[in-house]
């Protein structure tokens, strides 16, 4: 019986060090993975410029059909927005053709579209009103799943969370009914259905064999390994839960993919490990890959991950501190040796003195800097957008103005040493260069304006009545009045600091605000608040 219960421990620790060995093993891989990241998203960019082509080269509306939802596919889990934009296209052709069954594909992939980007009430709203045939009820129901899944997620209230919990249970039942039994769909929902019944070790035993199968791709095996951690964490075996976040993310990044889950989750974990730095770079892995598929609701999901960035570098400026200490230490014990003489102890106290109000004066701005950086991420969510796309436009208007300003210095050098005093007069006498820039700077500012805000406009004249709403101009981006509440939007509130920026008069931006404000359909202090709210994402 000892001799068992001996044997047993050995296992179990050789079971505990050969996870982690591992593990350890698996992080290297993901590592070199996503050095090479680059080159996975240049072989997806090739495959979508392949299809572009055919569409272009399509005469044949079913294959121009076909084409479109093949780049969707491509696109959705890539870039959102170019993936909306070939789900207007396939609506488009679905209409023009006028084929009902085509219409409905398209309709599903706009609830797709509307599901992975947060817009829950819009998806279901798409789905509510479909029939679809037989053989499409798959992905009906997998929309219906996803998106209730969603909403359980980012639901607070456990009467909420409930309730999408149950209609996502039901979907699964309903999807099991229409999936071929045997097939690798099949197989991952009923895993689905084994994990919500609590029926944990049953839900490994189908899906585990699936990892060493050949001919499952690689986007599909990231999913698999993802669900495999899943069921892991319920377990709370945290190796194996880590193991499989390692490998769903490798195959994340083979795929080409910029929906990195897994590694979200995989930070988070080594993060609470101890191991900040790797969480660090995933993290930064993360938000790049957020940033580069155009998604703002992926951009606020990573965003809440910034806590741990902020905590990783508080916990690199203690290093210092810590580095610090022993350097004063070490001042210390060099003061204690020159004891000897009166004078290097004088020298030394004075210095010692010196470095202790310096290391004083360091920590109490360390600490203040501190609470200022916790103050402001705090505040961070749509702001950091803004000034992303801002602080290149200022970057861009300054090179700009910098070229301009040294072609005018040679130009006007030219005409000194060429003894030309009238051109220059005339040059300089006209106000057609201060209007062609003021004109460049505020279509500069509409681009980029418009660029972080693009459904402004629209938004901005839903708070105005139906017959006071303002309709740029052919070529016009925006109009004087929307452009001095797209300045309002952006916090700029004061009249003459606008009229300034804008080189309007005081007196045209105060009358331009009290005619827009008299039109609204909202009272003043809901007006200016609607304002502020304009393309805000929570």
């Amino acid at each position: 019986m000892r001799n068992s219960f001996f044997l047993f421990v050995l296992l179990s620790i050789f079971n505990v060090y050969g996870t982690d060995n591992e593990n350890a093993s698996l992080l290297d891989s993901l590592d070199m993975v996503l050095s090479e990241k680059q080159k996975y998203f240049a072989e997806r960019d090739i495959r979508i410029l392949e299809l572009e082509r055919k569409i272009k080269n399509s005469t044949n509306p079913a294959e121009s059909f076909n084409l479109i939802g093949s780049i969707f596919e491509e696109l959705k889990s890539y870039n959102l927005d170019t993936a909306f934009f070939y789900v207007k296209r396939r609506l488009a052709l679905s209409v023009k053709a006028n084929n009902p069954e085509w219409l409905r594909e398209s309709q599903m992939n706009l609830a797709e579209v509307y599901s992975i980007t947060g817009m829950y009430s819009d998806a279901l709203e798409v789905l509510n009103n479909l029939q679809v045939s037989p053989d499409r009820l798959t992905y009906f129901y997998h929309l219906h799943h996803a998106t209730y899944l969603q909403l359980k997620e980012y639901s607070f209230a456990k009467t909420e969370k409930d309730k999408y919990t149950r209609l996502s249970q039901n979907y699964v039942d309903s999807l099991l009914r229409v999936i071929a039994p045997g097939t690798l769909d099949y197989t991952m929902v009923r895993s689905m259905k084994l994990r919500n019944s609590n029926k944990l070790p049953e839900a490994l035993a189908i899906l585990l064999p699936y990892m060493t199968k050949p001919d499952v791709h690689v986007h599909s095996k990231a999913m698999l390994a993802e669900n495999i951690s899943e069921i892991y964490r319920l377990k709370s075996d945290v190796k194996n839960q880590e193991k499989y976040l390692i490998i769903s993310s490798i195959n994340d990044v083979k795929a080409g993919v910029k929906e990195f889950i897994s590694l979200r989750k995989l930070a988070t974990l080594l993060y609470h490990e101890g191991d900040a730095e790797r969480a660090y770079h995933y993290i930064k892995y993360s938000m790049e890959a957020s940033t580069a598929s155009n998604s703002r609701f992926r951009m606020l999901q990573t965003a809440q991950l910034f806590p741990i960035i902020v905590e990783s570098y508080e916990m690199e400026l203690k290093r210092r501190q810590d580095r610090l200490y022993l350097l004063v230490l070490g001042i210390s014990i060099m003061l204690l040796i020159v004891l000897i003489s009166a004078f290097y102890i004088r020298k030394q106290n004075l210095k010692l003195q010196k470095a202790k109000r310096l290391v004083d004066d360091l920590n109490s701005q360390l600490k203040q800097a501190n609470s200022e950086l916790n103050v402001i991420n705090q505040s961070l969510n749509e702001s950091a957008h803004v000034k992303e796309e801002y602080i290149g436009y200022v970057f861009n208007m300054c090179s700009n103005y910098i070229d301009k300003l040294e072609d005018f210095r040679k130009k006007v050098n030219r005409k000194l040493r060429e003894d030309k005093g009238a051109e220059l007069l005339k040059l300089t006498n006209s106000a057609t260069l201060m209007e062609d820039e003021l004109r460049e700077f505020l279509h500069s500012f509409d681009t980029v304006f418009l660029n972080i805000y693009p459904h402004f406009i629209d938004e901005f004249n839903k708070l105005l009545l139906p017959d006071k709403q303002i309709v740029p101009k052919q070529g016009e981006l925006l109009t004087p009045e929307i452009r001095i509440f797209a300045l309002v939007r952006l916090g700029i509130s004061d009249s003459t600091k606008i009229a300034t920026f804008l080189h309007y008069s005081s007196q045209t931006v105060y009358n331009y605000r009290l005619k827009i404000r008299n039109n609204a359909v909202v009272s003043k202090e809901e007006f200016n608040s609607a304002i502020q709210n304009i393309g805000f994402m929570v």
